[in-house]
């Protein structure tokens, strides 16, 4: 047991120079193509910035809103949505703005890492959970955020808390950055063979009105079968809580899903519509306003918002059906917003036809890009792994559980460049 004697309790307000909000305000007509990163809820992650679908606002509107100005160094905290979700602002962004989060700037005593380590713990979920305000829609907002009392440890034994856990956070980016790169190579070559259509002899094929002569075009259901899900009455604690790995369209947001926040019981998935789905079964969202697909990486159920695609055919394969799905989706998405109907469902999925290029050509993209989605997988397995180790160490390292300061721990190279940043805009 870590001597807790020297762990002070403080208030969050006395250990930051600055606790403020992100942005508040219309911003549909803001965003540019290219200027200032522009943050949202939807941007902050446990422990890191997911830059997916991240918006830009211009340079002169960013110097409008100073006040929201995020910097490296900075804790971003989630208000609405999944409030008390964390990270730390990294030293590449190196000027950015942001709407619906907390920021926090913390003082020369507190440890960023180590505040964002607090907030992503249980501790911290409970916490700010039994201090949300506000009616339909719960939030967190800044003034309770000044007044949360932590017990914190003195700075040395702060930086060696966020060290160790740094360094997990650092493997889980390298295999992130890792699979950013398979799978973009595997998305390539699914580009330049069937939408810039040069694929192997493609000189030497015939083509009419610029589409190959052999390629047809047939509804999704001549290739595959839509299958969809179901969720349980949460009336009855049994229905949930067993093995079976129970997928929601959240969950759709990496090319691999190899777990789940919910599970079902064997009660649970009796009770509904859920079906059991086998693994590398393509899984895609129905919602238009998330349009996202992903690959079962266990066998799987979803709820009745997600469509699953089960190939008729033994030559369709994951590796070709998952950027298929991905493609053909965002079609019928822009297909289901010029239209009255602004979500999809099985029966428009099912009707909706699609170029095909022929069993042969699809078959061996699959066996070419075979080696790229095994490496995708493996990652993706590795990631959860590192992730789950570092959530067990978590709790025992910001309660003091885990004694830390006879450890000789130096700063991992993220923290540092991140210690180098903040002080050179200090």
């Amino acid at each position: 047991m870590a001597d807790m004697a020297s762990w002070a309790p403080v208030k969050l307000k006395d250990v930051c120079t600055q606790i403020t909000v992100g942005f508040v305000g219309s911003m549909a007509d803001e965003y540019c193509d290219d200027g200032v990163p522009f943050l949202r809820s939807l941007n902050i992650h446990p422990f890191r910035i997911n830059t997916n679908d991240l918006k830009y606002i211009p340079q002169a509107f960013h110097e409008k809103i100073r006040k929201s100005t995020l910097r490296p160094g900075d804790v971003g905290i989630v208000r609405t949505g999944y409030p008390g979700t964390a990270c730390v602002i990294p030293p590449w962004l190196k000027e950015a703005n942001c709407s619906d989060l907390v920021i926090v700037r913390p003082g020369p005593a507190l440890n960023p890492h180590f505040l964002a380590a607090v907030f992503n713990s249980s501790f911290g979920r409970d916490l700010v959970g039994g201090n949300l305000v506000g009616a339909a829609q719960q939030h967190f907002n800044v003034t309770v955020a000044k007044e949360l009392k932590l017990l914190l440890p003195p700075r040395d034994e702060q930086d060696k808390i966020a060290a160790i856990l740094s360094a997990y956070d650092d493997l889980i980016a390298n295999n992130q950055r890792r699979i950013a790169l398979l799978e973009g190579t595997a998305e390539e070559i699914y580009r330049e063979w069937f939408v810039r259509m040069r694929f192997p002899g493609w000189r030497q094929a015939t083509f009419r009105q610029g589409i190959p002569a052999n390629w047809a075009t047939e509804p999704i259901e001549a290739l595959f079968k839509t299958v969809s899900g179901g969720t349980p009455s949460r009336t009855n604690g049994e229905n949930f809580g067993g093995e079976i790995h129970w997928v929601k369209t959240g969950e759709l947001k990496s090319m691999f899903v190899q777990s789940t926040d919910e599970t079902l019981s064997a009660k649970g998935l009796e009770s509904s519509a859920a079906k059991v789905l086998p693994k590398h079964t393509v899984v895609m969202a129905m919602y238009c306003a998330m349009p996202d697909v992903a690959i079962l990486g266990v066998d799987a159920a979803t709820n009745q918002a997600c469509c699953a695609l089960l190939p008729k055919r033994a030559e369709i394969r994951h590796e070709w059906a998952y950027f298929f799905a991905v493609s053909a989706l965002q079609q019928m998405v822009n297909f289901a917003h010029g239209a009255a109907q602004q979500n999809l469902s099985q029966e428009i999925i099912r009707r909706f036809r699609v170029l095909y290029p022929g069993d042969e050509l699809v078959a061996k993209y699959a066996d070419n890009a075979k080696p790229l989605f095994e490496q995708i997988a493996l990652l993706s397995k590795s990631t959860k792994t590192i992730a789950e180790v570092r959530d067990a160490l978590l709790p025992r390292l910001i309660s003091g559980k885990l004694k830390v300061d006879h450890l000789d721990i130096r700063l991992p190279p993220s923290m540092r460049a991140e210690v180098e940043a903040a002080e050179a805009t200090a």
